[in-house]
């Protein structure tokens, strides 16, 4: 699979417990989303106000997140409020313009 993303972020998220943590944190049913397959989610706040919208990538046993750049900061912060006791690895990523 080719993807080219320019001035996005790119949030790998790993671990036994990230189908259900993801679950627990977008819009969308994760559990629907097959290998290789992008779902588009929604990342709201306990009101309902829509934070982010992004693209969730199922590749093997991870979730990729694909996002504007200027958006990093504040989904990485929030992801990293909620993963407490879960087995899960977040690594971020930023894509710049690609010439």
């Amino acid at each position: 699979m080719k993807i080219l993303l320019n001035n996005r972020a790119l949030v790998k998220i790993s671990g036994k417990d990230s189908e259900e943590f993801l679950q627990s944190q977008f819009s969308n049913d994760i559990k629907q989303l097959n290998q290789n397959q992008i779902q588009i989610n929604a990342y709201c706040q306990h009101q309902g106000k829509i934070i982010a919208l992004f693209w969730v990538i199922r590749m093997d046993e991870s979730f990729l997140l694909s996002f504007p750049n200027d958006l990093l900061e504040k989904i990485e912060s929030r992801l990293k409020m909620f993963v407490i006791m879960s087995d899960v690895v977040l690594k971020m990523f930023q894509v710049y313009s690609v010439k």
